[in-house]
């Protein structure tokens, strides 16, 4: 998964890049957990949404099975 996540950012990435995500993703889920300043929340929670759907843009024929956008292959469907 760290590899995908590296190969779906269009910029070049440190080694600590992938545990970042990973931390930000269980800082986000802790946060909604929490329920207080939730509008707070909401840039660091797009953000995260952009780049984790980022891989349907940047990464078509990992996501989708014989380039149809109607098929999304394993990764596609739970790697996202």
């Amino acid at each position: 998964m760290g590899k995908l996540v590296r190969d779906a950012v269009p910029f070049t990435t440190p080694t600590w890049f992938v545990s970042a995500v990973g931390i930000v993703e269980i800082v986000v889920g802790l946060w909604f957990l929490y329920g207080r300043r939730l509008k707070w929340l909401l840039p660091l929670f797009a953000t995260h949404m952009f780049s984790t759907f980022s891989v349907l843009v940047f990464l078509p024929g990992v996501a989708f099975q014989y380039a149809n956008p109607w098929q999304l292959s394993m990764t596609g469907e739970f790697g996202v």
